[in-house]
């Protein structure tokens, strides 16, 4: 009996590695950061087999929605739900429209409608706190401080102060339309760019020095929309240098506290061409959300993402009740 058991878990361990390789193909849903999906399926498996047996199907449930960055993060997170609330950082960008010259009046409820499901989905049955940093009014001065108020949208720069704090506020308020559709239970926090501040920061500052440049030449094949906003090759190595600021602050503040970052943003590309989740000995796991549900929200984004939308709600429909962990 016990050998037939066996025999069956295997069976369907078998089909459900089928399954995902064909999904991966037919609705080009990154699960996996290899290639090889079925590899990566037993990489999952042996970090999930090191976690509290309690938590193990929790963590394979959440992989079937959220990509872990690389091995190091997969790692990584696997330590993160090995605690007994498991801890994420978000952070989330303006909500402009289309040509940056504005925030959206309203985000679109057919993208946060599905984050919400798929939020609902992975983090059923885990103890979840969930920080979600913003630009708020009152982080002019911090920025000011840290020499970070370049990553403000050019059209925000050119404001009176007055005008200026409105339009933070406002993205606070988007932030806080996005938060009301996620799943109630969670310990959930909207957090200013402010709180990332500590004492001392000089080694920081030096050491995104040093990134930014290493940021300018990998991201130069694929650049982010802001740079054919910046004028030249100076402008934008100083913008990769403040962008680095950020991230290393948010790496710094939350590594230590053994968090994984939840992506949703639209520059994760920061985050991978300056390793800016290693900072001080510590490492920050990254994961992301499908592409689709990336920013941006604004009702433009929807209509570009119209057809992947639909692809992903197919992809539910047809497959998201169907992946059942199994660990031998």
């Amino acid at each position: 009996m016990c050998d037939s058991y066996i025999i069956d878990k295997r069976k369907k361990k078998s089909e459900m590695e089928e399954m995902i390789a064909k999904v991966s193909v037919e609705y080009s849903h990154p699960f996996t950061f290899l290639s090889d999906v079925k590899r990566e399926y037993r990489l999952r498996e042996k970090v999930a087999i090191e976690i509290l047996p309690g938590k193990r199907n929790q963590f394979l449930n959440f992989l079937r929605f959220i990509r872990a960055e690389d091995k190091n993060s997969l790692s990584g997170l696997g330590k993160v739900f090995s605690n007994k609330t498991v801890h994420f950082v978000s952070a989330c960008c303006f909500n402009a429209e289309e040509d940056r010259k504005s925030l959206v009046s309203k985000l679109s409820s057919e993208i946060l409608g599905l984050i919400g499901e798929i939020t609902e989905i992975v983090f059923r049955g885990i103890k979840i706190k969930w920080d979600i940093l913003t630009f708020s009014p009152g982080d002019l001065e911090f920025m000011d401080e840290y020499g970070i108020t370049e990553t403000i949208l050019p059209y925000i720069l050119k404001l009176p102060l007055a005008e200026r704090k409105t339009e933070l506020r406002k993205q606070w308020e988007l932030t806080e339309d996005f938060v009301s559709v996620l799943p109630k239970g969670i310990y959930l926090r909207i957090l200013p760019l402010k709180s990332l501040a500590e004492a001392d920061s000089v080694n920081l500052l030096i050491e995104a020095e040093k990134r930014g440049e290493i940021m300018f030449e990998k991201l130069l094949k694929n650049p982010p929309a802001i740079f054919r906003s910046l004028g030249s090759e100076k402008e934008i190595i100083a913008r990769c240098k403040k962008e680095a600021i950020t991230y290393l602050l948010m790496t710094r503040k939350y590594a230590p506290l053994r968090a994984a970052y939840l992506g949703l943003e639209v520059h994760g590309g920061y985050w991978r061409a300056g390793g800016l989740n290693h900072f001080n000995g510590y490492s920050l796991p990254l994961t992301w959300f499908h592409p689709v549900l990336c920013q941006h929200w604004g009702q433009w984004a929807e209509k570009k993402k119209k057809s992947r939308l639909e692809s992903y709600k197919k992809f539910l429909e047809d497959y998201g009740s169907k992946f059942k962990p199994i660990i031998l």
